[in-house]
Order: C-alpha cells, then sequence, then structure tokens
C-alpha cells in the first residue's frame, strides 16, 4: 500500500509539472479552468502513477505469476556468450 501511495503522490507531482509546462508553453493564451486540471489532468496522473507502482507490490510475495514471468522473459531476451566461443 505504501508503494501505491508512493507512485500516486509521484504521478501526481509529474501532471502538476506537466501543467505548469503546458502554462509557459501556451503564454497568455492558456485557459485554465478548475474541471480541466483537476479532473482532466491532475487525477488520471495520480491514478497512473499508483497503477504503475502496483505491480512492484506483488514482486515480493511468493508465487506471484506477474514477477516471475517478467524475470524469465527479461533474462531470455538477453543473448548470453559461451566463454569458449572465440570471435576473432
Amino acid at each position: 500500500m505504501k508503494t501505491v501511495s508512493l507512485g500516486s503522490l509521484l504521478g501526481l507531482t509529474w501532471s502538476a509539472s506537466l501543467r505548469g509546462w503546458m502554462v509557459d508553453v501556451a503564454g497568455d493564451e492558456s485557459a485554465f479552468t478548475w474541471t480541466g486540471t483537476f479532473l482532466c489532468l491532475l487525477l488520471p496522473g495520480a491514478l497512473v502513477g499508483g497503477l504503475l507502482a502496483e505491480p512492484s507490490t506483488c514482486n515480493g510475495r511468493a508465487g506471484s505469476p506477474g514477477g516471475s514471468r517478467l524475470r524469465r522473459s527479461s533474462s531470455a531476451s538477453v543473448p548470453s556468450r559461451s566463454p569458449e566461443r572465440s570471435d576473432t
């Protein structure tokens, strides 16, 4: 639960910084509405941050299918090089 809360907080800060950057890019033509800022930008940023952090809470549990599948796929995608083989 701590990890999801931290992910939500990081997603919120990322989306708030994105909103600030949008104001800088648009300049004086930027229109500010509470609905647009909070419901359409900050809330989705916090939700996505929490959703991205959620799988990391499952990796510590025994028998979690997601964590072991990710480890298998990442190790299988790296080609191994045998020490006996020489490319020269």
